[in-house]
């Protein structure tokens, strides 16, 4: 059997990524070790859509972030990686 690969631009090629902890209850840890040099945008959305936090960050070697999210309200975010035309996604509960 064939394989297919999935396309390069949905997908972040050996970019290690941990999110942690998950569950969680307000402080939420991102590792990334980035896959080039172009700059990463982190971004934490809840479950109604909105935009909790995104920045920006110039990738060089591995980033580490910890957001607060202790004032928001309780459920399933998602986590968005994206450097150039690549992205990575991972959900994590605040509990």
């Amino acid at each position: 059997t064939e394989e297919i690969a999935e396309p390069e631009s949905y997908r972040i090629a050996d970019g290690h990524l941990s999110v942690y902890p998950n569950p969680n209850r307000g402080m939420l840890n991102i590792k990334y070790t980035p896959v080039n040099e172009e700059p990463v945008l982190i971004r934490i959305i809840d479950n109604r859509g909105r935009t909790v936090a995104e920045e920006t960050l110039n990738a060089s070697g591995l980033l580490t972030r910890t957001y607060d999210l202790q004032s928001s309200s309780k459920g399933t975010y998602l986590i968005q990686i994206r450097q150039g035309k690549h992205w990575r996604h991972e959900k994590v509960v605040l509990k």
